[in-house]
C-alpha cells in the first residue's frame, strides 16, 4: 500500500524537472483544494496543471527506481508527501498505490526509501 506516490509528490518532485525543486510542499499539503486537484489529476479524474501532468507521467518511473534520478530535495519532498498521505489520507494513499503499483511489486523497496534520510 505504501508505494504510490513516489507519486504524489512524488506529488511533488520526482524525476521531473527542476521546477519541482522549489515547491512549497507544506502549502500544497495544507491546502485542501490544491491537494484535491493534484490527487484528481493523479487518478485521471480531473484536469491537470502542467506540473500535475508531468508528475503523473513520471511517477511510474520514479516508483520503479525509488526516485534514483531525483535530486536530494525532490527525494525529501516525495518522502514528506508520501508520509503525509499514509498518515492523514490513507484512502487516497491506497487509491494511488492501487493505480501505480497494483501488484505491490515496488512496495518493499519504496517502504525502505521512505525510511532513508537525506
Amino acid at each position: 500500500m505504501k508505494t504510490a506516490i513516489v507519486l504524489l509528490l512524488a506529488l511533488f518532485g520526482v524525476v521531473l524537472t527542476a521546477r519541482f525543486d522549489n515547491i512549497d510542499i507544506d502549502k500544497v499539503l495544507g491546502n485542501q483544494r490544491v491537494l484535491e486537484s493534484y490527487l484528481k489529476c493523479m487518478y485521471d479524474e480531473g484536469p491537470c496543471t502542467p506540473e500535475g501532468r508531468d508528475l503523473r507521467e513520471k511517477a511510474p518511473e520514479a516508483l520503479e527506481t525509488n526516485c534514483k534520478d531525483c535530486t536530494d530535495n525532490q527525494k525529501a519532498l516525495v518522502r514528506k508527501a508520501s508520509l503525509f498521505l499514509i498518515k492523514n489520507r490513507p484512502d487516497d494513499w491506497k487509491k494511488l498505490s492501487d493505480k501505480f503499483d497494483p501488484e505491490g511489486k515496488y512496495k518493499k523497496a519504496f517502504d525502505e526509501f521512505l525510511k532513508e534520510k537525506n
